[in-house]
């Protein structure tokens, strides 16, 4: 719960210490009942336990992949569980990850190339989030996703509330007048990941004619039992998804555009970095002062040898890092309020001394980003704590 409120920026976050966690639920309203008995409220157990499934099965998202085809007689299988902010975001990164591809074509009689993706991430994310915020936690099925070289499609239960008609739904005209869980869009809505008024059917309809996509298709019964939404490939996509196990084909053309450094936008030129700095890639044989000073020994890689200076900020980003975080968390731990001071003296040094690395690096500015220690920073750090 405190781990939301910072990530969504409330205020109540700075008076958590002082709550019970019975005291914090009854803030966030996920607690309930007499203060003899109190009681978690439904959204409560699905956005912070650690095993909401067990409370309401088959609450997981499925991952299938075909690479023959729905009838061939392979597919791969991945699930995510957790609570559902978690599981939600997990599967959209293994998605953009492991199944969208983009292909480049190079016109020769024109300078801008043409580019397009098999899957728009824009149409992707709304087909997920929408089944995570309208099926039923009651019924003990799980949302699948199942990805085939010609679509992929978003399956959850039940359908689409009654009231909407589903000629509207597929043009995207389709406004309902009920939500069956209001509280989860509430929460996903603090989250960035859903507007909660009705948009994401139009969403998903720009997003593929933008691509040059066929038109989604969206589908149920007439008793509303289930709602699928089926987005085709790109007709002139010509990649292939790799298997989980093998390695993605590069882009089939040229990248023609420019990009800006890490804390710029892909707008504009790529600024020259302000001199050389040599990637750490063995260990430190100097000696490291304080978190406040700076490193002042050289720096011994595997294959000769290199000096520089690692900041005391950066080492102080070091020690902080456990497994994958986000900006938002570090800036955080490390008591920072300004953004752009945090890239220009932690992350982006740490990044270009390759002490740090990106889990998505091929989109800097991806919102799912997260960051991790490199080899080499981990042999820094573990020198650091050693002296």
């Amino acid at each position: 719960m405190v781990d939301f409120l910072h990530e969504v920026g409330s205020t109540l976050a700075d008076e958590a210490s002082g709550l019970s966690t019975e005291g914090l639920g009854r803030q966030l309203n996920v607690v309930g009942g007499p203060a003899e008995v109190p009681l978690p409220k439904n959204v409560g157990l699905l956005f912070f336990c650690e095993t909401p499934e067990a409370h309401f099965p088959a609450t997981q998202i499925d991952v299938v992949y075909f690479p023959d085809g729905a009838g061939g007689d392979r597919f791969e299988e991945k699930i995510f569980k957790g609570p559902l902010a978690r599981q939600t975001r997990d599967a959209l990164a293994y998605l953009e990850r492991q199944f969208l591809k983009e292909t480049v074509i190079k016109h020769p009689e024109r300078a801008a190339a043409e580019r397009f993706w098999n899957f728009p991430f824009a149409a992707v994310e709304e087909a997920v989030v929408n089944a995570v915020f309208h099926r039923s936690y009651q019924i003990r099925e799980p949302i699948e996703i199942r990805i085939s070289p010609d679509e992929l499609v978003v399956l959850s239960f039940p359908g689409p509330d009654r009231s909407i008609r589903l000629d509207d739904l597929r043009m995207g005209r389709a406004v309902s007048r009920r939500y069956r869980n209001r509280r989860i869009g509430e929460f996903l809505k603090e989250l960035d990941l859903t507007e909660g008024r009705s948009t994401g059917i139009p969403k998903i309809l720009r997003a593929m004619a933008r691509n040059g996509s066929p038109e989604p298709e969206f589908e149920t019964d007439e008793d509303r039992t289930y709602f699928l939404i089926r987005l085709k490939v790109h007709s002139r996509f010509t990649g292939e998804v790799e298997p989980l196990t093998g390695e993605v084909e590069p882009l089939t053309g040229e990248v023609t555009g420019e990009v800006e450094p890490l804390t710029g936008e892909v707008t504009g030129e790529v600024e020259p970095l302000t001199g050389e700095v040599e990637p750490l890639t063995g260990e430190v044989t100097g000696e490291v002062e304080p978190l406040t000073g700076e490193v002042t020994g050289e720096v011994g890689p595997l294959t000769g040898e290199a000096t520089g200076e690692v900041t005391g900020e950066v080492m102080m980003l070091l020690t902080l890092m456990d497994g994958e975080m986000q900006r938002r968390e570090l800036q955080r731990l490390l008591g920072l309020k300004h953004e752009e001071h945090f890239r220009d003296a932690y992350l982006v040094p740490a990044l270009s001394a390759g002490l740090i690395e990106m889990t998505i690096p091929d989109r800097p500015r991806s919102r799912l980003q997260k960051y991790r220690l490199t080899t080499s920073g981990r042999h820094l750090l573990d020198r650091h704590r050693g002296d």
